[in-house]
């Protein structure tokens, strides 16, 4: 892709911990691509920003959205002990296998209408309200060689129709590739088979699957008896606490991101640039 499209990879260093402020992410493509570039001023266009890096007052944000509803069930490891429960588990995490990048989309809620690029510089996430997060990380993936970097990204409720996923998912990813230097190839991720809208959005990004887990119970908010795809609901065991555990079977798919797909999503980007400057 790089020779393709000409953007120069600097390969910064993945962060392991902590940073006192997030970075804003400003539009040259040589930090966050072609679509990245796009997607931070479509972004500043309707009064929002993108920043890198996790810091504690945005851990307390992502902590409070991941413990909505939709994230809880198919993400609820987010909200837990081996993320973002606590501030040591959020730091442990952010040092694991050499580090994790954090992106963010936040809202800008003082702003009337758009932000110019020329104010991005000067802006901070301190005040705003966060509408989604994801990041990237060094994790090999045993069902698919060669698949060594993860990436995943949420949406809070209260943004789900804004298009966000995809925002989040083209800076995470132009982000990995430009400014990590991380082939696109060796990005994967997984998601249950029931999240039909997460399948969507990854295909969509150029992720393609690869391989498919066995079904398997897992833990859900849905009641006793629901009716879910070819099964129902059940209480499997009784957890500490003496309450009943609530599990419904599902499979694990396992996507990689396909390096021609992505080009193809950068070189559209890139010809929507060239015709707006």
């Amino acid at each position: 892709m790089a020779g393709a499209l000409s953007v120069q990879f600097t390969q910064e260093t993945i962060p392991a911990g902590f940073v006192t402020a997030p970075e804003v992410l400003l539009p040259p493509p040589q930090q966050v691509g072609y679509a990245g570039a796009l997607a931070v001023r479509n972004l500043a266009e309707h009064g929002y920003i993108a920043a890198l890096g996790l810091s504690e007052g945005l851990r307390d944000k992502i902590a409070a959205v991941a413990h909505q509803e939709f994230i809880r069930e198919n993400c609820w490891k987010d909200e837990g002990p081996k993320r973002f429960g606590t501030l040591e588990s959020a730091g442990q995490w952010l040092g694991k296998n050499g580090g994790r990048a954090m992106v963010t989309i936040n809202r800008v809620p003082e702003r009337q209408g758009p932000i110019s690029l020329s104010q991005l510089p000067g802006l901070s996430v301190a005040d705003t309200v966060l509408a989604a997060y994801g990041w990237l990380g060094r994790e090999p993936n045993k069902h698919i060689p060669g698949a060594d970097v993860t990436t995943a990204y949420r949406v809070s409720e209260e943004f789900r129709k804004e298009g966000l996923g995809w925002v989040t998912g083209v800076l995470v990813v132009g982000t990995a590739v430009n400014r990590y230097g991380l082939p696109p190839e060796r990005m994967s991720l997984d998601v249950w088979d029931s999240n039909s809208p997460a399948k969507l959005l990854y295909m969509k990004l150029g992720f393609a699957e690869r391989a498919r887990g066995e079904p398997e119970w897992r833990p859900t908010l849905w009641a006793i008896g629901t009716e879910f795809r070819n099964g129902q609901v059940a209480v499997a065991r009784i957890d500490e606490d003496g309450k009943a555990q609530h599990m419904v079977q599902d499979s694990r798919i396992y996507m990689q991101l396909d390096p021609q797909r992505w080009d193809t999503i950068e070189k559209a980007a890139a010809e929507k640039l060239a015709a707006a400057a």
